[in-house]
């Protein structure tokens, strides 16, 4: 069944997002606050970095994550605001970010990194996207406990 579909955001997901339902059949509609020339998507293309490789929930990041939220074009931008669900998520966040969560997060992080290149040079590949993409550089996986 063919559906009528709203996806709010033109980052690389809602793009993704949208190309792939279409290529279902949908009809999808992209809303955005901007003409998709800026923000995480815009800078990084979507790519997960390998310097990301490690989830935000690693111990030593919630610092760094307080920072990004005030940065709307960061990869972890959330408005702040005076909100209960979102103070909860945040409690709730932090009492999760622990070696244990992040040891068990790491592999499928790398296999997200590495399912989403493929998808990169098969958009390529199709022709139905004009954009570029390189293959040069590096893989580096590294495997640790963080041990605390």
């Amino acid at each position: 069944m063919k559906k009528k579909v709203i996806i709010i955001g033109g980052g690389i997901i809602g793009l993704c997002s949208a190309y792939y339902l279409q290529q279902e059949g949908h009809q999808v509609t992209v809303i955005d606050k901007s003409d998709i020339t800026s923000g995480a998507s815009f800078v990084n293309a979507g790519y997960i970095t390998p310097s990301h490789i490690i989830p935000l929930a690693a111990p030593g990041m919630i610092t760094k994550g307080i920072k990004w939220m005030f940065n709307p074009s960061s990869p972890f931008y959330i408005k702040p605001r005076l909100n209960k669900d979102l103070i909860n998520w945040g409690i709730n966040f932090i009492k999760s970010s622990n070696s244990r969560h992040v040891n068990r997060s790491i592999g499928i992080i790398k296999k997200i990194n590495e399912f989403s290149k493929e998808l990169y040079f098969e958009l390529r590949d199709s022709k139905k996207i004009d954009f570029k993409i390189y293959k040069k550089g590096l893989s580096l996986v590294c495997y640790y406990f963080i041990l605390f």
